[in-house]
């Protein structure tokens, strides 16, 4: 062997120790970072992710409050794209079967203004901690003119304080915010009128073909007088 492929091949031998000692250093490094690190398990959304509908209509979307536990209080906030959508009616559904928090509850704000809408509830004394899926609130939208918009979603919850807290007051609950999407419906073209379209279009291109093949040429009137005159 050659003093040069020998050099080759203890460079290649060398860099395959570095790449190997690099991804063995950055396993240990994956496998002991805190779990901290990882996405919370309980997430706020609005339901369904993409809304669609016709101007004029209306669609309705659930802030649902997903696998939380100890939940005593919260505060969500909607906004949206105001010159396309409008509120057109709220149902805050905190306290009661199937919505989020434990009866009884009082809510601090449910108001709408223009592109936004709030709501801030807590549950009071006797109530017990909530735990679990449930919804905050139904919100039904008007779509009042052409676009799309973004359903933008803002929260805060906050746990239920134990006895031995000091000083005992609520914290708050980590979690994950997820919005939404609307996107005006596009009308389908029916088959029938595109098809009747087509073929009116190809009746006038062979109607126009037949106009210019009966019509006679305008070179040869004018050739044969000037080759009458010549004669």
């Amino acid at each position: 062997m050659k003093y040069e492929d020998a050099k080759r091949l203890i460079l290649k031998a060398v860099l395959c120790t570095h790449v190997l000692l690099f991804l063995s250093a950055a396993l240990v490094f994956l496998a002991s970072r805190p779990s901290s690190y990882a996405l919370p398990q309980t997430v706020v959304r609005l339901e369904p992710a993409f809304c669609s509908a016709f101007p004029g209509q209306t669609f309705s979307v659930d802030i649902t409050v997903a696998d939380v536990q100890n939940l005593y209080g919260l505060e969500v906030d909607v906004s949206w794209n105001a010159s396309v959508l409008e509120i057109a009616g709220i149902d805050a559904k905190v306290g009661q079967p199937g919505g989020a928090l434990s009866s009884p509850v009082y809510i601090v704000e449910n108001s709408t203004t223009t592109g936004q809408y709030i709501l801030a509830a807590a549950s009071v004394a006797p109530a017990p901690p909530f735990n679990g899926t449930g919804t905050a609130a139904t919100v039904t939208f008007l779509v009042k003119d052409h676009g799309n918009s973004t359903l933008s979603l803002t929260s805060q919850l906050y746990d239920f304080p134990p006895p031995d807290r000091e000083p005992r007051t609520s914290l708050p609950i980590e979690h994950a915010t997820l919005g939404s999407m609307f996107e005006e419906t596009i009308p389908e073209i029916s088959s029938l009128p595109l098809l009747a379209v087509l073929v009116a279009a190809a009746v006038s291109t062979a109607i126009l073909s037949l106009k210019k093949l009966g019509r006679p040429h305008a070179g040869r009137p004018r050739q044969k007088a000037i080759n009458g005159r010549k004669g």
